[in-house]
């Protein structure tokens, strides 16, 4: 098996993939499993008839058993054929949901085991060159209870920002990348795939209310794109195959993006769409991170079933905002991610925005306000300075690019501060 051959299978999948994103068919669904269960035998041989190449480094700790991987991809389709049934009518979970959830947790599980690990490195099941989990699982509480405190005080600096934006500005700044495609709908979320070694295509979820939540949405995703184009296929083997080296520090790439070119929400209030993390400011944005990471502790450490995660989410949720949802889709259906399977996802949005305000601080006074230049030639740099030598050999990364943390905290703390405002409810 040659690399060449492995590259091509590799882009077979991931073309599957974006069609199962954007048109979930029973035909697709039948496509992926195929394809993916055909591509996963392609790197098992790849592996071991080279088993010093670089990708073979990469994927020994994440491939199992056939058994375990067939199981895998037909509960993920179950769970995600059940959640589309459900929010096409925004119905409550029912028995047969948890079910299913408690089926894909049991299967991560077995992943788990099969690998020696604990349920505490659970954060690090698609993360692991980020560093120890112990050291994330403190840092995203801080995050959260720098937002709580934020909360509590209901500063007011009064500094609103404002950006205009038009689609026109928007689908010019996307069609300024040859190497981005991308399609614009009303359904199925905002997401990036990667195609090939130097193509990357976007899904943008227009929101017809909201310019600057799409714009946004756009300028996150060009952020993914160009991450994966430009720097870490540049810098890696692996990222061409449309595999990350960290979903943390491609987080970081799309969130600088989104800080730097769209700005966000700078007012905190107690309104209802503050239940809702896509959408939400970012003091509260943190929050529903760490009640995800809170939520997968107690599921991985056996404390709960699924069953029982609306309680416990509406619980945290009312420590830390003084809100409680009234249904399950202002709660926790509210995200795809454990639908698919994608359990440990979650700390890399708290980790991707801690990284890009570091990276933003620093680069602010640089930003013209223009989209493609202060992409190419201020944001992109950064980037590619601050962690573009990362690659497939990196161990502990984000305490490397975080020697003196309680210096790095400030920052952060300082930036949310300084950055938002707080309006009252009645306002």
């Amino acid at each position: 098996m040659r690399f060449e051959d492995l590259y091509n299978k590799s882009v077979i999948k991931n073309i599957v993939s974006w069609n199962v994103a954007t048109e979930p068919t029973d035909d697709s669904y039948k496509a992926e499993e195929t394809v993916k269960l055909d591509y996963l035998e392609s790197i098992k041989s790849f592996l071991k008839e080279n088993p010093e190449h670089i990708v073979s480094q990469h994927y020994k700790n994440k491939l199992f058993s056939d058994l375990l991987e067939k199981e895998t991809i037909e509960v993920e389709q179950a769970l995600w054929k059940k959640y589309l049934l459900l929010k096409s009518t925004k119905s409550n979970a029912d028995d047969e949901y948890f079910d299913l959830l408690d089926n894909m947790i049991s299967v991560v599980k077995k992943k788990l085991g099969e690998k020696s690990l604990s349920s505490h490195e659970l954060t690090f099941f698609n993360d692991r060159q980020l560093g120890k989990p112990e050291f994330i699982l403190t840092l995203v509480g801080e995050m959260a209870k720098i937002s709580k405190e934020f909360l509590s005080l209901k500063p007011s600096n009064n500094i609103l920002k404002e950006k205009i934006f038009t689609m026109d500005i928007l689908t010019q700044y996307m069609n300024d990348f040859e190497d981005i495609d991308y399609k614009i709908s009303n359904k199925n979320g905002s997401f990036m795939t990667p195609l090939d070694r130097n193509n990357s295509r976007i899904h943008i979820s227009k929101n017809k209310k909201d310019i600057i939540d799409t714009a946004s949405s756009i300028t996150h995703e060009v952020g993914h794109a160009l991450y994966q184009n430009r720097i870490l296929n540049k810098n890696t083997t692996v990222g061409v195959l449309g595999d990350f080296i960290s979903l943390s520090l491609h987080e970081s790439s799309s969130i600088i993006h989104e800080i730097a070119l769209s700005g966000f929400d700078y007012t905190v209030t107690e309104r209802k769409e503050n239940l809702f993390r896509i959408g939400s400011d970012k003091v509260h944005y943190i929050i529903h991170i760490y009640i995800r990471m809170k939520i997968e502790e107690m599921l991985f450490s056996n404390k709960i079933t699924a069953r029982e995660i609306p309680f416990h989410w509406n619980k945290l949720m009312l420590e830390y905002t003084g809100m409680i949802p009234e249904n399950d889709w202002e709660g926790f259906l509210q995200d795809v991610h454990w639908n698919s399977g994608a359990f440990g996802y979650f700390h890399s949005y708290a980790v991707g925005f801690f990284n890009a305000v570091s990276m933003y601080v620093n680069i602010q006074d640089k930003l013209t306000g223009e989209l493609t230049s202060d992409t190419l030639n201020i944001i992109l740099p950064t980037i590619d300075n601050w962690y573009g030598s990362y690659n497939e050999s990196s161990e502990n990364i984000l305490s490397d690019m975080h020697p003196n943390i309680n210096n790095s905290f400030s920052v952060y703390k300082n930036f949310i501060f300084q950055n938002f405002n707080y309006v009252e409810k009645s306002l």
